[in-house]
């Protein structure tokens, strides 16, 4: 993604591909149980990371984005070279209070 070598689509096929491979092998030996698949951008890694655990419903809304959504954050957003702290940057960064290093897409999965 650094260097353009792989569009935002080819990356957003293959994360739905290791999806759909992962949902395949939950329901192939559990039944009766929920997961839940997150997949966190990680910009200051910058790495894509997924994680799959047990899932009870609740009430709590969650923000959460789409995965073409994520992978577009991610490439615009990604440290790269490394993170550069200088003093322009974390006045910058503290004042808006809003920066996040870290967003992601979940899916439920029922088998």
């Amino acid at each position: 993604m650094k260097k353009n070598s792989i569009s935002n689509q080819d990356v957003v096929k293959s994360l739905f591909f290791v999806e759909c491979k992962i949902e395949q092998y939950l329901k192939r030996f559990y039944n009766d149980k929920n997961f839940k698949l997150v997949i966190y951008g990680d910009i200051g890694v910058p790495a894509f990371t997924l994680t799959v655990f047990s899932y009870f419903d609740n009430d709590i809304n969650e923000e959460k984005m789409e995965l073409i959504e994520l992978v577009d954050w991610f490439k615009n957003n990604a440290l790269f070279n490394g993170l550069r702290i200088g003093e322009e940057v974390v006045e910058r960064d503290h004042d808006r209070g809003e920066f996040e290093f870290k967003k992601y897409y979940t899916k439920i999965i029922r088998t």
